[in-house]
């Protein structure tokens, strides 16, 4: 097969697999999650590392994770679960894993679930409820390497999560909060957050008065006036710089603005764009702020 062809075996063997998911014992697996002081994944081999991954972003959203080697486990790291009523969720395509079983029945008062195509094997009768699907067949040339199986995993796990996520009520401020860097955290920051209050005049005050308004602005420590003007039952607006102001009053007629609403990474790449500094933020027909590079900058984020 040519690497498309793996792709839509992959593909149609995903979505079979996920097709066959129980949904009421996924949303039960959910509110599991949700109510949880601490989440335990674990698994071995590829498997292990998917719950590394799941550890990862069910502590990133909201629901305290960590990820156990059923190996290690056996040698002193249970000591890493900290409460009386953690809840296990064990990632094996068999269900068949001998140290994963091992685990499983050493955990006995805690809650445990199983994410495996076997329901009924060793590790699904040790466990108090399985999420289950239909075992994929996987795609490589060996029909071994574990591609789909794992792919499957990972994505009942997402999905149990990002419920677990909206049950728990975690809110863009909350995300913000866990993701203060990076691409992401732009993301989660809006430009209502930064922005500054903005120096809106009609357009009649703006007509000859130059040199009042540019004294304005500097007084006002602002680099952008906001002109606003009626036209058939509309408020148009047109923008200038302190620049264009002392220059004799150009104004930008069609300028760049932003919603109110928006990301501070869409107010950065507008600004990338279209070679501007400033962006007026519009809620409706009303400029209500104005963001500019330098709050953006302010907030180290990698964006």
């Amino acid at each position: 097969m040519n690497v498309n062809e793996y792709l839509s075996s992959e593909l149609r063997e995903v979505k079979e697999s996920l097709d066959s998911v129980g949904i009421k014992s996924l949303e039960e697996l959910s509110f599991a999650v949700s109510r949880s002081p601490l989440t335990v994944f674990s698994g071995v081999g590829k498997a292990g590392l998917v719950g590394r991954r799941l550890a990862a972003l069910s502590s990133s959203t909201g629901s305290p994770s960590v990820f156990l080697c059923p190996t290690d486990s056996l040698h002193g790291d249970l000591g890493i679960i900290g409460c009386d009523h953690a809840l296990f969720i064990f990632l094996s395509n068999s269900g068949e894993t001998k140290e994963l079983v091992h685990l499983a029945k050493a955990v006995e008062p805690h809650e445990k679930w199983a994410i495996t195509s076997a329901p009924l094997s060793t590790l699904g009768k040790v466990c108090n409820d399985v999420v289950s699907y239909d075992r994929p067949t996987e795609p490589g040339p060996l029909g071994l390497p574990p591609t789909a199986s794992t792919t499957v995993i990972g994505m009942i796990g997402n999905a149990a999560l990002m419920k677990a996520m909206e049950i728990r009520g975690f809110d863009r401020e909350s995300y913000a909060e866990f993701h203060q860097g990076g691409q992401l955290g732009g993301m989660s920051v809006l430009v209502d957050e930064v922005m500054r209050e903005p120096f809106t005049i009609h357009y009649d005050e703006w007509r000859g008065r130059h040199n009042e308004i540019a004294y304005r602005m500097a007084s006002n420590h602002t680099g952008i006036v906001c002109i606003y003007d009626y036209i058939d039952g509309n408020t148009v607006w047109e923008v200038a710089t302190i620049a264009d102001v002392v220059r004799g009053g150009r104004q930008e007629s069609d300028p760049i603005m932003i919603s109110s609403g928006s990301s501070v990474s869409e107010a950065m790449a507008l600004m990338r764009d279209h070679h501007v500094n400033q962006l007026p933020v519009l809620d409706g027909e009303k400029v209500v702020g104005v963001v500019d590079i330098q709050s953006l900058v302010g907030l180290h984020l990698d964006i």
